[in-house]
């Protein structure tokens, strides 16, 4: 189980959600698979081969966690008021730049008639971490924390069971061990703390 995410009160988790999340929508969906997560470490509990849950466990934590980390970088993209106090704001606006470098047109037709607008990129894991290493938000550089995400991520693209791109081994059953999904529950854990303490947003009425 996950040490600092108590799973047993869903309610607990939501307040320690909304105290970083940005997007509230985003949020409500992240809840949702964070009662499917439940689910799964339940079942687990019950079952007479918990080591099928890995692979099922992992792709939902990881999800979990991008999922999180995007918001992050969104709210450094939109907000003023509501930035991390914990990171520098010359770093912050570097962030910003490279993020508004990245943006797309973006088509939208309203009874008002047809408007564009510029949407930030759909980032894949590895681009989030790229960000986050570049700028060290989640620690030095040099620290294993975003080896350990990028390996994570291989790990939840396995969801593809083809393995066109050969990440990880060729077997499933030695991809999805139990002690890698510890270390994936340590490292959650760990993300956990730093998003609800060091990245906790202050409640103003404006962003």
């Amino acid at each position: 189980m996950i040490k600092v995410i108590n799973l047993d009160d869903l309610e607990e988790v939501s307040e320690g959600l909304f105290t970083f999340i940005w997007d509230f929508k985003h949020g409500d969906n992240i809840m949702y698979n964070f009662e499917i997560l439940q689910a799964l470490y339940k079942s687990r509990e019950s079952s007479e081969n918990p080591k099928l849950f890995n692979k099922s466990i992992t792709i939902q934590l990881v999800s979990i966690i991008e999922a999180i980390l995007i918001d992050f970088l969104t709210r450094i993209d939109q907000a003023t008021t509501h930035l991390p106090s914990d990171v520098d704001r010359k770093t912050l606006d570097k962030i910003k730049i490279e993020i508004e470098k990245d943006k797309r047109p973006y088509k939208v037709e309203d009874g008002f008639g047809e408007h564009i607008y510029m949407r930030r990129k759909m980032y894949n894991f590895n681009q989030i971490l790229q960000i986050l290493k570049k700028h060290e938000i989640l620690g030095p550089q040099k620290d294993n924390i975003y080896h350990l995400l990028s390996n994570f991520a291989d790990m939840r693209n396995r969801v593809h069971i083809e393995n066109y791109h050969r990440n990880l081994e060729d077997r499933e059953h030695r991809v999805f061990t139990s002690g890698r999904l510890s270390s994936l529950e340590e490292v959650a854990s760990g993300l956990w703390i730093k998003m609800t303490i060091d990245f906790k947003r202050p409640w103003q009425t404006w962003v």
